[in-house]
């Protein structure tokens, strides 16, 4: 490697420099090539050429090489080549990136080089930027600020953004090592010359980058950092470098370790360089263990990575490397796989889940591992990076802006945080507000909700900066709560509402034009006043359900949005009046819990107490819930019922989301995550639902939890779902199948003998299984069927001559959001259905669970009810005349009616073999015709009598073997076991 050269030798250099520099300039060649590889990128390089094209400079010599493309990349460069007579095209037979970067470069002639990935873009003054730095400095290369993007998401890597947050000229690594956090090839701009002096080139190996950038640093005389952002990478989870395994890591620790050889020539570069890759490059790979399925991943982790720690303290990356992935390098270190997969398993990487304090180091989170106390204390501190700043103004009023910023992550019992402000340079008071955001926001530490500041409003820029835990932050305020008085878009005063009185009784609003209260469930017409309350599907009046609710016609008064939000409280009811979109007003309604429930770290408090608390089950109380508390049905509605009759001397309690969820009379709801709803939960001898208990549960001796799941297995679930489908690696799949779900069953319930292996192999259960039906079907049997049908279709308005069609589509994976939500199926338009089958059809629209608990509803259309809000899906299902349904197990339900159904699945090749998958055919489990359109869909419900008649030997196979066990009676035999063999 050769030395570095004398003060001397670099100023004779950099004069050559400018010379060749003015030369290129005044023989009116390309001052700039652009070399760009390319290889099946038809879907991405039409983007990438018309960024290229933009640039500030016209000198610019763009330089395609095609390596042995097999789509249509080719024919696009082309296109553009004939438009732009700077585009240079050349071919080659397929020999990788480095080697088409390399032809390119020896066709390059430009004063300045640099690269584009194909699936990238530029942008139009970034590179500019670094031209005119390099021209006035003379250095060997510049390097330029980049992005990640992925859609229309965007990030700047955190020690990017710190790299370039201001200008720099002339420097190196021997006395700024934190030029090596940039190490991407195509964020740098190089000096053609020197380029050719330090023999530069592509090494063809995955992470090329990594000793190529590593290289040019070493040889730099001089460096500069710009500031104007040049480079979007774009992020795609089909590239080389993203798809993760055994092969892909190895190939980063070997790049890495070349790049670590090559800045042996810079002393302390090495160390520098690999702080760097454990702090930004490193945690990238830790993060990918939990879906990497490849058993190899963590073997070549721990076989690598040791090396790479060798000789780094935990303390030296508390700058850097987030706090889970440090405890993870000391679980490394001492090469424990197991204790790793624990770490992962119990939320170690979910640092909101875990309480916090301060120690000598500093802020700690007490992440898995922390009690044991055999890694050291450094690891557990929370990084430099982690504990941000991002101020938020919640209110603005009389001149004072309400502004929550808090330090993200810290906990620390015997301090507060303290807070100074400046405006324009000017140092100007700040002072603590009571107020908690956490109430309405959420606040995963109790530090957040004791970091409300009140500061003088001004038209200047606003900077705040906060102290807590030993950390100072400081950062500008910007970001508005939209719900909040700042979030005003129009400043001009405005008459109207003046004020929204929220009472037991009446929601009373003073001053103004409104004409209704409307949510995307539920609309009250009239006003001022409105009620508390509301009847709905025929279950009385209960209070309102939670949702934001918009007050139609409300304009607001100064008066009133300089107050905004405003808390409230009723016996039922907690909420907030808030600004809505388009400066309107509203009114939030959250769950009705206690302060202590309703912030997460709250919550956590709860879960602690709850699992340490010494309490005796009491055998006379038993817990039921359904979803996520949306509603008191299913399988547990039936068995609450059927231990009401037996057992009318035992408590019942009843999981709801808030006061609008109906439960039977008797029984005594409690509001899910509310402190009763722990205490019950902690207590309960018969704890009775449909989906999974929380992992914070400990079932105590003597408590039993009936699982008995929300319809008949048919979709891939548990080991098969998580392995083949999700690609989930082993120790995840056995984590989710055992401790995180069967090991909390004391009794499930399958539909017939035959079921039980579903759940014997894809949770590797071996416990009691009730096999004699499920108890949600047998509302759909006998006279309690036929009352349901005709108060239902009553209640919804449908005449006896009136044929009602049940739409039904269960959720797409690709279509879910956050918190069990997701977008709703549309292959048919229902109106245009409903207008198509004339009047005598009326469709009953019911959208999947996952869909319902977002804020989108189709609403009601001409021909067609939206009843995905309904409470109770059997209702639906005998109120109905047939249906139109897909991979749903609500098959199984429908076919006790003997009505008959219509299965839209114009996806059924994709839903299997991409998206989710079956236990076995589907085709065989359809006990009618298979359609992929509208046009099949109406054809099939316009003879319904003739899918009756072709597909009876289908349906009486169907439901002898599926249903055999439905009488109407499997409640009374599974409350049997229980009562017998729980007692």
């Amino acid at each position: 490697m050769p030395s570095r050269p004398s003060l001397v030798r670099r100023a004779a250099s950099r004069a050559r420099r400018e010379v060749d520099a003015r030369r290129g300039a005044v023989r009116g060649g390309p001052l700039l090539s652009i070399v760009i590889p390319m290889y099946n990128a038809e879907t991405r390089i039409d983007a990438c050429l018309k960024s290229v094209r933009k640039q500030r400079y016209r000198e610019v010599e763009v330089v395609l090489v095609d390596d042995g493309s097999t789509d249509g990349t080719l024919a696009i460069a082309r296109r553009h080549a004939a438009k732009d007579r700077r585009i240079t095209v050349l071919t080659q037979a397929n020999a990788g990136p480095s080697a088409a970067r390399s032809t390119g470069v020896a066709q390059a002639t430009g004063t300045y080089l640099t690269f584009v990935d194909a699936d990238d873009l530029v942008t139009l003054d970034g590179l500019a930027d670094a031209i005119a730095s390099l021209e006035e400095s003379g250095s060997d290369l510049a390097l330029m600020p980049y992005e990640r993007f992925r859609g229309n998401k965007t990030s700047t890597p955190r020690w990017i953004a710190d790299l370039h947050s201001s200008p720099r000229r002339g420097v190196t690594i021997a006395d700024q090592p934190d030029l090596l956090v940039n190490a991407i090839a195509c964020s740098t701009l190089y000096r053609r010359s020197f380029w050719d002096e330090a023999g530069l080139e592509f090494p063809g190996v995955v992470y090329e980058d990594q000793s190529l950038t590593a290289d040019a640093q070493v040889h730099a005389r001089a460096v500069d950092v710009t500031t104007t952002l040049a480079y979007r990478w774009r992020e795609e989870t089909g590239s080389r470098s993203q798809v993760l395994s055994a092969g892909t890591l190895n190939a980063f620790f070997n790049a890495v370790e070349s790049a670590l050889a090559i800045l042996d020539a810079v002393p302390g570069a090495r160390h520098a360089r690999t702080l760097q890759v454990l702090g930004n490059d490193m945690p990238h790979y830790l993060r990918a263990i939990p879906r990497v399925q490849d058993p190899a991943y963590v073997e070549t982790l721990f076989d690598r990575l040791p090396a790479l720690l060798d000789g780094v303290d935990a303390a030296e990356l508390i700058p850097t490397a987030g706090v889970q992935f440090r405890v993870v390098y000391e679980i490394v270190r001492r090469g424990d796989k197991q204790r790793l997969f624990d770490f992962i398993t119990q939320g170690g990487y979910d640092l909101n889940a875990h309480d916090g304090s301060v120690g000598p180091e500093g802020p700690m989170i007490h992440l898995p591992g922390w009690e044991a106390g055999d890694l050291p204390t450094a690891a557990f501190v929370v990084s430099e990076r982690q504990s941000v700043l991002e101020p938020t103004i919640l209110r603005s009023r009389d001149g004072v802006m309400t502004v929550w910023g808090f330090l993200r992550h810290l906990d620390d019992e015997t301090s507060e945080p303290t807070a100074r402000a400046w405006v324009g340079g000017s140092e100007i008071p700040v002072t603590r507000s009571e107020e908690r955001p956490g109430l309405r926001l959420g606040a995963w530490r109790e530090s957040y909700d004791h970091s409300v500041w009140e500061i003088p409003a001004s038209g200047g820029k606003v900077e705040l900066e906060v102290t807590f835990a030993g950390r100072t932050r400081r950062a500008a305020v910007r970001e508005v709560d939209p719900e909040g008085s700042a979030g005003f878009e129009s400043t001009a005063p405005t008459d109207g509402v003046t004020a929204v009185e929220v009472a037991d009784e009446a929601i009373t609003v003073v001053g103004g034009a409104v004409t209704a209260l409307r949510s995307p469930v539920l609309t009250l017409k009239g006003g001022p006043t409105f009620p508390t309350t509301a009847a709905r599907w025929g279950r009385g009046e209960l209070p309102l359900p939670g949702g934001l609710y918009e007050l139609v016609g409300a304009k607001v008064s100064q008066e009133l949005r300089d107050q905004l939000p405003i808390p409230f409280e009723t016996s039922t009811l907690r909420g907030f009046v808030v600004r809505t979109k388009k400066d309107g007003l509203g009114i939030r309604l959250v769950k009705p819990r206690a302060d202590e429930a309703q912030t997460m770290y709250g919550h956590r408090a709860l879960r602690r107490a709850y699992r340490e608390r010494d309490v005796e089950v009491d055998t006379n109380v038993a817990m039921f819930q359904s979803y996520w508390a949306e509603t008191a049905t299913d399988s547990p509605l039936a068995i609450s019922l059927e231990l009401q009759k037996r057992r009318p001397d035992m408590q019942l309690y009843w999981g709801v989301l808030d006061h609008s969820v109906p439960v039977p009379d008797g029984m005594i709801p409690v509001v899910a995550g509310s402190p009763e709803w722990y205490d019950v939960l902690a207590r309960a001898k018969y704890l009775v639902r449909n989906t999974e208990l929380g992992a914070y549960t400990l079932l105590r001796p003597g408590q039993v939890h009936v699982q008995t799941f929300h319809g008949q297995p048919f979709k891939t679930m548990g080991a098969s779902l998580w392995r083949d489908v999700e690609r989930k690696p082993e120790f995840l799949v056995e984590h989710e199948a055992t401790t995180r779900r069967s090991d909390y069953w004391s009794l499930i319930t399958t539909p017939y003998e035959a079921a039980d292996e579903f759940y014997r192999d894809n949770y590797f259960y071996d416990g009691p299984i009730h096999h004699e039906g499920l108890p949600r079907t047998d509302g759909l049997i006998g006279e309690r069927a036929a009352e349901a049908r005709a108060r239902t279709r009553q209640l919804l308005g449908l005449r006896d001559d009136q044929i009602a069609v049940l739409h039904a589509a269960t959720w797409r994976e690709d279509q879910a959001g956050a918190n069990n939500t997701s977008r709703d199926v549309q292959f048919v338009d229902l109106a245009k259905l409903a207008k198509e089958l004339g009047p005598q059809y009326v469709i009953l629209q019911r959208s999947h669970g996952s869909v319902a608990r977002g804020t989108r509803r189709h609403g009601d259309r001409p021909g067609v009810i939206d009843v995905t809000d309904y409470p109770e899906i059997n209702d639906l299902i005998v109120a109905s005349d047939a249906a139109i349904l897909d991979y749903s197990s609500l098959r199984f339900d429908f076919a006790l009616t003997g009505r008959p159904m219509v299965f839209l699945v114009p996806d059924l090749d994709r839903y299997e073999g991409e998206l989710r998958g079956f236990l076995f055919g589907f085709a065989d489990s359809a006990p009618g015709p298979l359609v992929a359109d509208k046009a099949g869909v109406v054809k099939a419900l316009r003879d319904l009598d003739a899918v009756t008649r072709t597909f009876a030997a289908d349906y009486d196979r169907f439901n002898q073997r599926f249903n055999r066990w439905h009488d109407g009676h499997a409640t009374e035999r599974l409350v049997d076991r229980m009562l017998e063999d729980f007692a």
